[in-house]
């Protein structure tokens, strides 16, 4: 029982900082901005990411990366020219995969908690990753507007 415990004590910090090291290693130009999953999804908009009130509540989200000795900055100080937000929005893919994976790890407590502990393990792997995966997509989503602002503005100069 005790082991059990301490298992479930340390499997989520595990768990989110082996993975965000490994993701945080990649060289972030490889990641693929026009892929299915980076992509945005027909229903998306930014109206329907404020229903999340997610401008409220994202500066309360940590910075992971910056934890883990990313030289990015994310303030949005750094957002002058278009080679920075694509920058940005390989970081928001980045963050984002890293988060997926990390969900995609929430049911593996169930092998050794009975079924309630297991949920609990579930909802926290919830919890943690949902958040962080929703202010990913909605900041892409508003860098990839800035980006077409940007274009068009310069189009009609």
């Amino acid at each position: 029982m005790i082991l059990i415990g301490f298992l479930n004590f340390i499997y989520w910090p595990i768990v989110q900082l082996v993975i965000a090291k490994w993701v945080l290693r990649s060289r972030w130009q490889s990641w693929n901005l026009n892929g299915l999953f980076f992509s945005s999804w027909s229903w998306e908009s930014l109206a329907v990411y404020q229903i999340f009130a997610i401008r409220r509540w994202k500066r309360y989200l940590p910075d992971g990366a910056r934890w883990m000795g990313s030289d990015f900055r994310k303030d949005g100080s750094s957002l002058r020219e278009n080679l920075q937000i694509e920058r940005f929005i390989s970081e928001t893919c980045r963050a984002e995969f890293a988060h997926v994976i990390m969900l995609a790890f929430a049911p593996i407590p169930f092998l050794w908690n009975p079924a309630w502990a297991g949920w609990v393990m579930f909802g926290f792997g919830v919890f943690v990753n949902l958040p962080c995966i929703l202010a990913q997509r909605y900041h892409r989503l508003r860098l990839r507007f800035m980006l077409l602002r940007r274009s068009s503005k310069f189009l009609k100069t």
